[in-house]
């Protein structure tokens, strides 16, 4: 099974550059990111990623 990255930021100062690395080193074919406050429940890269989880491995 492949495996699912999810990176996030909770401000548009910060970047995923760092947890995206770490993703890759760890094999990650699959990336979703997103910068989304941390007062707001939205995360619509993680319901994707989420979504993946029982859906056959793709590329």
């Amino acid at each position: 099974m492949a495996l699912i990255g999810y990176a996030r930021v909770s401000t548009e100062d910060q970047a995923t550059f760092s947890q995206l690395d770490e993703l890759k080193t760890a094999g990650c074919p699959v990336i979703f990111e997103e910068k989304a406050p941390g007062a707001s429940r939205a995360r619509p890269e993680l319901a994707k990623a989420l979504g993946r989880l029982g859906s056959p491995d793709r590329p």
